[in-house]
């Protein structure tokens, strides 16, 4: 192929006769509209999961500082006055607390970003479905019209 054949190519208007054809199986501002929804719904998906990426980011901070307390509060203990047993005991009732909020904070977590997977399928599972049903009934219609 020379290089003029493929300027050619590159110049043919494909869709000179593309809005003319009568031999659409579908009605073109139909799926038109449809695609227009499936744009706006992966927005809406788009923005929903943003905002729950943020909010389990904030949780997640907070979950940090937490424990980044209780190990500051177990650093005073080791070098408050008391008997070593003395020590020994608050430190374990610290780092047990301390055990049971990160549970406590991390399975809050988990039902967070389950509960943001959740919201954001079903925007997704709606549209396809509409999605689904629009263009059945672009193409019923056209076939109503052609006949």
């Amino acid at each position: 192929m020379k290089p003029s054949d493929f300027s050619q190519f590159l110049n043919f208007d494909f869709m000179k006769n593309f809005p003319q054809s009568t031999s659409m199986p579908f009605d073109l501002e139909s799926l038109m509209e449809s695609q227009r929804k499936n744009m706006e719904a992966l927005a809406q998906a788009n923005q929903s999961a943003t905002k729950n990426i943020q909010t389990t980011a904030q949780q997640q901070n907070a979950l940090m500082v937490k424990i980044a307390e209780a190990q500051s509060n177990m650093a005073r203990e080791m070098l408050s006055e008391g008997t070593p047993e003395q020590k020994i005991a608050r430190q374990t009732e610290i780092l047990k607390n301390t055990y049971e909020s990160s549970i406590s904070g991390l399975q809050e977590l988990a039902n967070m970003i389950e509960k943001s997977n959740m919201q954001t399928a079903d925007i997704i599972n709606k549209r396809i479905s509409a999605s689904l049903n629009e263009i059945q009934e672009s193409v019923t219609k056209k076939t109503k019209k052609a006949a």
